[in-house]
Order: structure tokens, then sequence, then C-alpha cells
């Protein structure tokens, strides 16, 4: 009994004692939040682990749309569809992705997201058939969407780009000034003075220096859709231009973007100038500056270096709220200006202390997201910073073939430099992960470019093993096989992507093959015309029309058969689209003077002069 009675009493003293202990002892820690399955997914494509990237985005898609991780994993699973030679469906997750991006809270994601997404899109929409790019237009309907004050302006630009290019694949004149207009696209500008014959020294010239034109002799730059064309200078030498423009807007704040591939100044309304561009560097090709205009007429001013040339450029002027888009008048017009405060704005690439704070996963997302805008605007300096950034992460192998892409197109660097560039980062890429199928058509690519058809022909096939339903990288294998004379080769895949893309079974049926690429189509035609299949050449012909372009073999095979109408109907509307053609408007007053009413073809060639 009395050890029972001990044994109890014990048990008791060690039961206080471990009480009193845990009384005594320090809190713990809270634990850490648990990490965003997009954010692991991004962590995991960045260590090279992209199957189970794949694995974790699937499995967060399950949430909200709208959510910042169903937002993070979609543009993941997009990426990896890119990547992976799977373009419809990238495509279809990039325009959810757009979709869903305006109702996100999270302004740095939408910010960082949103302008790959879009420009994304407008790669892909080439390489889809007829159909789904109809399909694709009527859900996303890029003109309405490029007016969303929630997209930063390099998406909403991006966004304008697609209108733009739909139309013209449509042969549609209309609906290209419609996107104009709608998506505050300048349309109307004049250049109405010279600052001096030096490009670059003069463009800081005092206004009282100016040579200011009448405004009788003011020179209308040629406009079409988004794309503005100063005319070429009196002397044909480079000179600093003036340009203007006008435009109305409600009250409120406004994003003004200038595209222009040199250096340029922007006023508005007689305010401080904003720089554009470098005399001694490149780029950026893209600028913005936020201004808060009041309602009314507003002038825009634009001092331009052109060189010897024609002289393109770009002017948006973007809402930052819901309303009405701004509407682009005859500057000639009378109307007092309302005074604005125009103010540089930052570019709408995601900054690196956005998400800096959310780990590897974070981190890449930033790098990848900033070095894609950087290029896109042109901003070298901000590319070169962004590049080495995911240059940081060896088995990045999305990350590493955007590199590559970049490289490429590097215009500081002489262009076999930055095909060797390319060359490395690409290698890298398929090395982390060989199941990169555009890694592999790029590489191809290059070796083509470098003169390497066996080296092309090697990697075109490693991509078309990567990606069997594929296209580009059969039509690249055609290409690259006839280089080396091997035709017979080259026929059979050529056989192998008509096949492939559904073009033979459309024709043998009398059907137009509306699901295939432009670009395929395109190719079979070239085929069939070295060959004299006239019968299969009139087939892929017909199916082209939807595609755009191809007007010089049109018109050509419409004066062969003797359709002087047809073919003079084609150049009046191949000129609406793109009014800066000499070419056709001399083409046009030649066949006018043929058979045209007397005096329209001295009209044509008076406009020409």
């Amino acid at each position: 009994m009395k050890s029972r009675a001990r044994g109890r009493t014990t048990a008791l003293v060690v039961a206080l004692g471990l009480a009193a202990g845990c009384a005594t002892a320090p809190p713990r820690a809270a634990r850490p939040p648990v990490p965003d399955v997009g954010l692991l997914g991004w962590q995991a494509l960045a260590e090279g682990r992209g199957g189970e990237a794949g694995r974790l985005f699937e499995s967060a898609l399950a949430g909200a749309p709208s959510s910042a991780s169903a937002v993070l994993s979609r543009f993941g699973r997009a990426t990896l569809s890119y990547e992976r030679g799977e373009s419809g469906r990238a495509l279809e997750d990039y325009a959810a992705l757009l979709l869903a991006l305006p109702a996100v809270t999270d302004r740095p994601l939408r910010q960082a997201l949103a302008p790959v997404a879009a420009a994304r899109v407008l790669a892909l929409y080439d390489e889809v058939g007829f159909a789904a790019q109809v399909q694709i237009a009527q859900r996303l309907q890029p003109v309405e969407l490029a007016r969303s004050p929630e997209l930063p302006w390099l998406a909403r630009v991006e966004l304008a780009r697609l209108g733009d290019h739909i139309a013209r694949q449509a042969a549609d004149a209309d609906a290209l000034a419609r996107v104009a207009a709608e998506d505050g696209c300048a349309s109307v500008m004049f250049e109405v003075g010279s600052l001096g014959p030096f490009p670059h020294l003069d463009l800081d010239r005092p206004a009282t220096e100016a040579k200011i034109l009448p405004e009788r002799a003011w020179r209308p730059l040629s406009a079409s859709g988004c794309h503005l064309d100063a005319p070429l200078t009196a002397d044909g030498r480079g000179e600093a231009r003036i340009l203007r423009a006008a435009v109305e807007v409600g009250a409120g704040a406004y994003d003004i973007v200038l595209e222009l591939d040199g250096e340029a100044r922007l006023s508005v309304d007689g305010g401080p100038w904003v720089s554009h561009g470098r005399a001694t560097g490149y780029g950026p090709r893209f600028s913005a500056s936020r201004v808060v205009l009041g309602a009314g007429r507003h002038q825009l001013t634009v001092r331009t270096a052109s060189n010897a040339g024609q002289t393109r450029l770009g002017l948006w002027v973007l809402p930052g709220a819901a309303g009405s888009p701004a509407r682009f008048v005859d500057p000639r017009a009378a109307g007092a200006p309302v005074a604005g405060a125009p103010g540089p704005v930052a570019p709408s690439a995601v900054r690196a202390a956005d998400l800096e704070t959310a780990g590897v996963g974070g981190r890449a997302l930033a790098a990848y997201c900033a070095a894609f805008a950087a290029d896109r605007m042109g901003a070298i300096d901000g590319l070169a910073v962004a590049l080495e950034r995911l240059q940081a992460w060896p088995r990045f192998a999305a990350g590493l073939s955007l590199v590559g892409e970049i490289a490429r197109h590097d215009p500081t660097r002489p262009a076999t430099f930055a095909r060797d560039a390319a060359r490395r980062s690409l290698r890298a890429a398929v090395g982390a992960d060989e199941t990169l199928a555009r890694a592999w058509q790029s590489l191809a690519e290059v070796e083509l470019e470098d003169d390497r058809p066996r080296d092309a022909i090697d990697d075109a096939r490693r991509a078309l093993h990567a990606a069997p339903a594929w296209w580009p990288p059969e039509l690249l294998l055609a290409r690259a096989l006839a280089a080396r004379g091997l035709d017979v080769d080259a026929d059979r895949a050529l056989a192998e992507v008509a096949q492939r893309t559904g073009v033979e079974a459309a024709l043998s049926a009398g059907a137009s093959p509306s699901s295939a690429p432009c670009a395929v189509i395109e190719a079979l035609r070239g085929q069939a015309r070295e060959r004299q299949q006239i019968a299969r050449g009139d087939q892929l012909s017909v199916a082209l029309r939807g595609c755009g372009g191809d007007l010089d073999v049109r018109v050509d095979r419409a004066r062969a058969r003797g359709e002087t109408a047809e073919a003079i109907a084609l150049l009046r509307a191949a000129l609406r689209i793109d009014p800066d053609r000499d070419d056709l408007a001399a083409d046009l007053a030649l066949m006018l003077a043929e058979s045209g009413p007397t005096g329209q073809d001295l009209n044509e060639l008076a406009a020409l002069v």
C-alpha cells in the first residue's frame, strides 16, 4: 500500500513539474505563412523541376480565376505550353489571363504579367489557323480590352497592336480606322516646321529659332491604323522636325505613349519637354508620360531627330480611368488649349522590390517579366540588368530560353556576335530541359541564319521530337533540307506539314483549310507554283485571302487573266490599308491609264508626285 501511495505522489509531482515547466516556457514562434502554390510552381521552374512546376500550376487553377495563386499558375502553365510548342493551349491560357487580370487587386502582379500575356497573344496569333483566330478574337475583344485602365500602358498598346493586326489581316480599312479611334492612337498629325539640319544637335534649340511653316503649308503625316509616317524631307537628308497633333479629352489623368526608334521630345500645351531615346545609345523605343488634363482640346508637340528616309512613329493617349477614349482632331482647327502638367511616368514593368520578399519563385518571376517588358520597350540598360538576374538560375530553362530569344535581336552587337550569344543561352536552356521545343526551334533558326543547314536540320528534328504536333519545326526542316539540296526530303517534310495541319484533307474535300496556319498555306502555295500545279495553287491562293497580304500575287494573277477591274479594286483596297506604298500607287496609275476612265490615272500620278 505504501509503495502504491509513494508511486501516486511521484506521478503527481512529475505532472505538476511538467505543468509548471509548460507555464514558464517561452511561447512558440508563430508558424510562417504557407507559401503560395503559384509561387512554389515558379520556384520549381527556376530550380529546373519543370514536371513538378506543371503539377503545382494545375492544382492551383481550381481556385477563383482572379485570385493571385490562380493567376500566377495560369501564367506559369501558359509559359510552359509556349515553350513546349503547345501553341493553342498557350494562346487560350494567355487570353484567359488577360481577361482575368483587370479584376486582380494586386497591382504589381497586374503590372508584371499583363505586358507578357498581351505580347504573347500577338505572337501566337499567327501560329494557329483562321478558325482558332476568330474564336480568340471574339473571346478576347482586344480593341475593347485595350481601353481597360486597370491594365498597364504597355499591355494596352500590345492589345491595340493585336486589333490593328486583325484588321489588316481582314483587309478592312474601316475596322483599321475604328481600332485607331477607339484605342487612342493618333490618326491626324502634321509636320509644321524644322529646327535645323542636324537631327540631334538641333533637337533642343529654343522655339524662337524654329522655322514654323504657315498652316496652309503644313505637311500631313500618313496614317494607317496606329502607324504614322512622316514624309521625306525635301533634300532627302536628316533634320530635327517639329510634329504637331491635337486631342480632345475629358478631365483626368492620361498616359501619353510615344513609339519611335530614335531620339525625340514631347510637350503638352507648350509645357516642359519630356525626353525620349538617347543621342549616344540605344532605346528605349517606347516611353510614357503621365499628364493630368482638363476637359477640352490639348496640343501635343513632338520633336524628332529624323535621319534620312521616312520616319515611322506611334502616338497613343490612354485614359487612366474608365470613360470615353481620347479623340484626335485637326490641330489647325480653332479652339483654345487647356493647360496641362506633364511629367514622366515609370515603365509598367514590375520592379524587383515588388516580389523580392516572395522567395525564389517571386524573384524568378519578377526577373522574367522585367526582361520581357524591357525588351518590348527597347530599354537596353534595364534589359541588361534583368538578363543578368535571369542567368543567376542556371536551371531556369524558360528564363534561359527567353535570354536566347532576346539575344538574337540585340541591336548593341554585330549580328554574328548576337547569334553566338543566343546560341549559348539556348543550348543552356535545352540542356536544363530538353522538352523545350521552342528553344530547339530557335536554335535551328540561328543555325540556318548562320549558314549551318546541317546543324539546323538536327535541331529542327529535336524540336519535332519534343513537340510532334507542332508544325513550325517541320516547316523549318523543309527549308534547311532545301538549303542543302535535299529537295526530295524537303518535299516530304512539306507533305508531312500539310497532312498534320489538315491542308491536304481540306483540299481533297474541296473545302478551305481554315484550321491551317497562314505560313503553312503560303509555303505549300510556293511549292505548287514551282511545280506549275495551277489548280492546286489557285486553291491555296483562295485559302490565303483570309490571311491578308499576298496582294502582289493576287494582282498579278488578275492581270494575267485579264481581270483588270479586279486588279484595280485590289490595288485601291490595299492603298486604303497602306497609303504609303508608292509602288502600288504607280501600278494603279498605269492600270488606270490602260483601261480606266480618262483622267483618273493623272489624279493618281499627281498624288504620287
